[in-house]
């Protein structure tokens, strides 16, 4: 009765609908999604370009470099995070946000550390415990179905009958082709 009713027309038909209905959503998200982590590139691009100025000898080609890139690259990038922004026009800029949020962990870094720490020796933690218990299983199958006590049968008279096992039985079972040894 199940199978049947998850094989009903009507319900995959409005399922469908639903879906097509939501792709203009999913597209906005993902969207979204890109144009923050482009955001977010271009972030990390510039404090890293920051960084490099900062190297004695490479610095002063990073200096150097820096006037033609404030010229030329400096006002595509601006142009972009504009053009990325436009959508948004009636809420904060998210190159603000990233900023602000860069700003607040490098105000309190201690806190930062320790809260990055935690979390991944937290992950780190539940990641081992996965592989250690998914592992213990893989083994303890391994050892319990390669064992030949899964391939034994044992054959006993019950206490209450007048059958006895003898050399007649035993040569019986013995003959089974798919039996390999008996054992009294």
């Amino acid at each position: 009765m199940e199978i049947k009713k998850s094989f009903n027309i009507k319900d995959w038909s409005e399922k469908i609908k639903i879906f097509i209905g939501s792709i203009p959503g999913i597209i906005h998200t993902l969207y979204l999604f890109f144009t923050f982590f482009i955001l977010l590139l271009i972030f990390l691009f510039e404090k890293v370009y920051g960084l490099l100025e900062r190297i004695p000898f490479f610095g002063t080609l990073c200096k150097v470099f820096g006037v033609m890139w404030k010229n030329k690259v400096g006002k595509s990038m601006i142009a972009l995070i504009g053009k990325l922004e436009a959508g948004r026009s009636s809420q904060v800029e998210r190159i603000y946000l990233i900023q602000l949020a860069y700003k607040n962990m490098m105000i309190k870094k201690t806190r930062s550390l320790i809260t990055i720490f935690g979390m991944s020796v937290g992950v780190g933690v539940i990641v081992l415990l996965l592989s250690l218990g998914y592992g213990m299983e893989k083994l303890v199958i391994g050892r319990v179905a390669g064992l030949n006590e899964l391939k034994m049968i044992d054959i006993s008279a019950g206490e209450n009958t007048t059958l006895r096992l003898n050399q007649e039985v035993y040569k019986k079972i013995d003959n089974i082709k798919e039996s390999h040894q008996t054992m009294p």
